[in-house]
């Protein structure tokens, strides 16, 4: 909310921040709110963690894979790296915390993800938009790239 409210006086103090202190600071803010018995439910009964990483690093992007044959040009491209892309803060812990679900599992998930994503995510798109996207970035740059900005923080 604040931010949509204070977007525009907020923008040059946020630009100047480099994205990974952001990253990083936007993780830990979530996950000091986690209690220490949730955080060991999560480590002792790691099924739900893994189905939701399953989900995004193997299912979501086969899926998209099926049914870009659907889509064309931009709107493919698009399709396919959103789909190849880890969950984020706020599509999965925040909603879940909001929806009064198990944020741990949700932050384990994020987690996880964010870590794979490095290798994960280039190898999506290699494979399912790499012939397709106009202007193709070699794997070892995107997940240099990923892995700094990424999994670095």
């Amino acid at each position: 909310m604040l931010g949509a409210l204070f977007h525009e006086p907020l923008t040059p103090f946020v630009e100047q921040l480099p994205r990974n202190v952001l990253v990083a600071s936007v993780l830990l803010a979530m996950g000091l709110t986690l209690r220490s018995d949730s955080i060991r439910a999560v480590l002792s009964r790691p099924l739900p963690t893994m189905l939701g990483v399953g989900v995004n690093l193997l299912l979501l992007p086969l899926f998209a894979w099926a049914m870009s044959p659907l889509l064309s040009g931009q709107l493919r491209s698009g399709f396919l790296v959103a789909a190849a892309v880890p969950c984020t803060i706020a599509s999965a812990a925040v909603w879940t915390r909001r929806a009064g679900g198990n944020d741990a599992i949700a932050l384990s998930v994020t987690l996880i993800t964010n870590l794979g994503c490095f290798l994960a995510t280039p190898t999506w798109l290699q494979w399912t938009a790499g012939h397709s996207m106009q202007k193709t970035i070699p794997f070892g740059s995107m997940a240099i790239k990923l892995a700094l900005l990424v999994v670095l923080p």
